[in-house]
């Protein structure tokens, strides 16, 4: 990491728990389609709230200039829920930041840094210890693994938090807060990095886009007996093809589609026939996550190259911004329905899915695990001319 100038490392600030979003909307709305994924999150958190979320930003819920849309600048809102452990426990966005953040003044980055780190200290100071010691985080802790698959990766220890969908200026000016700390608390591991897509509501609605999620002959979004969406029986086999693992109760509350084959499953099995309410098994599977991106997208090896995986993904889409209302999007509803996908820099199959199906990029974005720093962090980061 190149030298910083220490006078202008950062400094602890105040954070303002919020009660209701409705504020926190207004503002986010104004910064689409940057601000998406945690703007998605709060819709999503009217519709179906987590009793342990809570709401920050660096402005009071009485900020007269945040009311009228025009907060002190920078500013930073935040969706903490520390007992989605092992998934994606935070979500900020950094208003502004994303685009001006290599070419700003070191006065603004100095701001940006000083409410990066004084997010985390207030998480991990504040709301970390009442989490471990709750009843949820003892009895994940006994039965979260994700067990031995060789491509999957172990779970986190429960004093880790885990921020989903940093922009990658804002990851590194986050590991710069950590670096100007005097004596550093917290260690990030090299995070990888994800393209972010975004969808506009015409690539998914039918109105605009009558083949958006047309099947080729041979297959159905629903079983013979006309269920649609993921089932409880498909939860090991979707297990079983899945890099990041969630729990079933996860997987039942997002926006699903399934894909079946009229030549596959249990429609012919130990020589008979199939017989009304039997378990078909899915050829392909899409889940739209709390934020509107696309956590899940399969299809099994022997049916790929028929364009199924984007018509999967763009019937999720539907399905979750435009049918189920798994987001409240105000009664005006006069904003555009952006929905996203982060897809792994080295992943060029999805890429190739992503922008045929009008998906644009819109930053990179990493999913960052910050640690407490113990001493083998530190000695093993001033090896590398690093100070932890």
């Amino acid at each position: 990491m190149p030298a910083l100038n220490t006078e202008m490392a950062p400094t602890a600030l105040k954070f303002y728990t919020h009660r209701g979003v409705d504020l926190l909307i207004s503002l986010l709305q104004l910064q689409l389609p940057q601000s998406g994924t945690l703007l998605r999150r709060l819709q999503h958190d009217i519709v179906r709230k987590s009793p342990t979320a809570c709401y920050l930003a660096t402005f009071s819920p009485t900020d007269e200039q945040a009311s009228a849309s025009h907060p002190a600048s920078p500013w930073l809102v935040a969706y903490v829920d520390l007992y989605a452990w092992p998934g994606t426990q935070a979500e900020s966005s950094t208003v502004p930041g994303h685009k001006s953040t290599f070419n700003s003044s070191d006065a603004h980055l100095t701001a940006v840094r000083s409410q990066l780190l004084s997010l985390i200290t207030y998480c991990f100071d504040k709301l970390l210890p009442r989490f471990i010691s709750s009843p949820e985080a003892q009895g994940t802790s006994a039965n979260g693994g994700h067990g031995a698959h060789p491509n999957r990766p172990p779970s986190r220890p429960l004093t880790t938090i885990l921020l989903g969908s940093v922009h990658s200026g804002v990851v590194k000016l986050l590991e710069e807060s950590i670096g100007l700390m005097s004596r550093p608390r917290f260690h990030i591991p090299q995070p990888d990095y994800c393209v972010k897509y975004s969808f506009a509501r015409s690539v998914y609605d039918p109105v605009s886009n009558a083949s958006s999620s047309l099947l080729p002959p041979g297959y159905r979004f629903c079983t013979r007996d006309g269920v649609e969406g993921f089932q409880s029986y498909h939860y090991d086999l979707i297990k079983s093809r899945s890099f990041i693992v969630r729990q079933r109760k996860a997987l039942e509350d997002m926006a699903s589609v399934v894909m079946y084959h009229d030549g596959t499953g249990n429609i012919k099995e130990n020589g008979r026939d199939w017989e009304h309410g039997a378990q078909e098994m899915p050829v392909g599977w899409a889940f739209l996550g709390y934020d509107a991106s696309l956590v899940s997208l399969h299809v099994e090896q022997e049916h790929r190259g028929r364009g199924l995986a984007a018509a999967l993904a763009k019937s999720v889409m539907r399905r979750g911004m435009l049918d189920n209302r798994q987001f409240f999007f105000g009664k005006g509803d006069g904003e555009e329905r952006w929905a996203f996908a982060d897809v792994m820099s080295y992943n060029d199959t999805s890429h190739r899915v992503m922008k045929k199906m009008g998906g644009e990029s819109v930053c990179t974005v990493s999913w960052v695990s910050i640690e407490p720093c113990t001493d083998e962090h530190r000695i093993g980061d001033m090896a590398k001319g690093i100070q932890c």
